[in-house]
């Protein structure tokens, strides 16, 4: 897809940006959720367009789900290049 090559296939969550963390990408998120677009009164082309749109590793996008339902994510130390929990 345009964003993962956009982005280098490396995921651009803040944690990870954050903590200087490098993982590798394989899904895209939006940033600012459609749940969350929907009630600012986004339109459906402003929600999908690229510039909402990162790379980001499976387990961040998980947690980044979780923690937007307004849920505690399960705490992880350390991912792997390959966008996994190390040590698990």
């Amino acid at each position: 897809m345009i964003v993962l090559k956009r982005d280098g296939n490396l995921c651009q969550c803040e944690r990870c940006k954050t903590e200087g963390r490098i993982a590798i990408a394989t899904e895209v998120d939006h940033v600012v959720s459609r749940t969350k677009a929907k009630s600012l009164g986004w339109t459906k082309e402003r929600t999908e367009h690229p510039n909402n749109l990162q790379a980001i590793n499976s387990v961040c996008h998980e947690r980044k789900t979780i923690e937007e339902q307004g849920k505690r994510a399960r705490k992880f130390t350390k991912i792997g290049l390959d966008g996994y929990p190390i040590g698990l």
